[in-house]
């Protein structure tokens, strides 16, 4: 009896296995005929050893543009501009994001945090500010905690940084073994979903915003990325730290984000030692995209008193 078990849980083991891989060539298949036109090779630069993908706008004091989990510069195509008339601009696909290159890495908080240190020591930046989505913001307090003279001010789109209840994919994702599982059924059609979800207003949720998703998951390197990105998302050592950091922080929220419910503002504000706040009516996990007019004359203002 305990045989036939066996073999039953080994054979569906396999045979999701099997389902899996074909669907990661299927879609991957799928990504390679998607183009995406805000992308030009010649943006690729070298960074601590990792093919990046930057775009530099503007001039002045330098402002760094950091994407939300499994986005790219993409994430920030209603804000970059406006930017760019103030300050230097530096806008970047994360490792395992985008068009910037999939290490065999660990993908951890720190791993990101010394990224954003090589960057800055690439364009010789003593100091910038940051601007930051969700997963990227959790990656920029940790970068303001580890190099605290490197910082001049934050201006946070809804930012991780306190524990707080994950979606169920996202859960998944961060199991061992089972998550690795679960990414190889990925598609096109669940990362709508995901989008979706992150919005109040869904008209936001393009078919190119989709695609600009949906390629980088299936280049060589993308699906090993995401998901160690996933296991690897610690950020207790900012959720114990927040009062710790001196730089000042603008925080910018949805009162319809469903990705991090608003109570996260409230005590966001309340640990940290210098910080305003903006909360949005109607407005969902990314507020830079969803109300980016409202979003950059706030971060302007705030970021204008902050490099003074």
């Amino acid at each position: 009896m305990i045989t036939i078990f066996l073999i039953t849980i080994i054979s569906i083991a396999i045979l999701l296995v099997l389902g899996g891989l074909a669907n990661f060539y299927i879609q991957k298949r799928r990504s390679e005929k998607v183009c995406l036109p805000w992308f030009d090779p010649a943006d690729m630069v070298d960074i601590a050893g990792i093919p990046t993908h930057v775009v530099t706008r503007g001039s002045g004091e330098p402002l760094i543009f950091v994407h939300g989990s499994q986005m790219n510069i993409y994430d920030w195509r209603f804000n970059i501009d406006f930017f760019a008339k103030h300050f230097k601009v530096y806008d970047m696909d994360m490792p395992g994001c985008g068009f910037t290159g999939k290490p065999d890495a660990d993908y951890s908080p720190a791993f990101f945090a010394q990224f954003i240190f090589s960057l800055m020591e690439h364009y010789h930046l003593e100091k910038a500010s940051f601007v930051a989505s969700s997963w990227g913001g959790g990656h920029v307090f940790y970068f303001a905690l580890q190099r605290p003279e490197k910082v001049t001010g934050l201006a946070m789109s809804s930012p991780c940084g306190l524990p707080h209840r994950l979606a169920l994919l996202d859960r998944v994702l961060a199991l061992p073994v089972l998550g690795t599982l679960a990414a190889l059924y990925g598609n096109r059609d669940l990362i709508e979903g995901e989008l979706k979800a992150a919005f109040a207003d869904k008209s936001f949720v393009t078919e190119l915003l989709i695609d600009s998703a949906f390629k980088p998951l299936f280049m060589p390197g993308g699906l090993r990325a995401t998901v160690r990105s996933y296991q690897k998302a610690d950020f207790t050592f900012v959720q114990d730290n927040l009062e710790k950091i001196s730089a000042p922080v603008l925080l910018v929220w949805g009162t319809r984000d469903a990705a991090h419910p608003p109570w996260m503002l409230d005590e966001m504000k309340r640990r940290l030692p210098h910080c305003e706040s903006c909360l949005i009516d109607n407005v969902g996990h990314l507020p830079h995209e969803e109300a980016s007019a409202q979003f950059n004359q706030v971060a302007l203002e705030f970021l204008k008193r902050a490099v003074r």
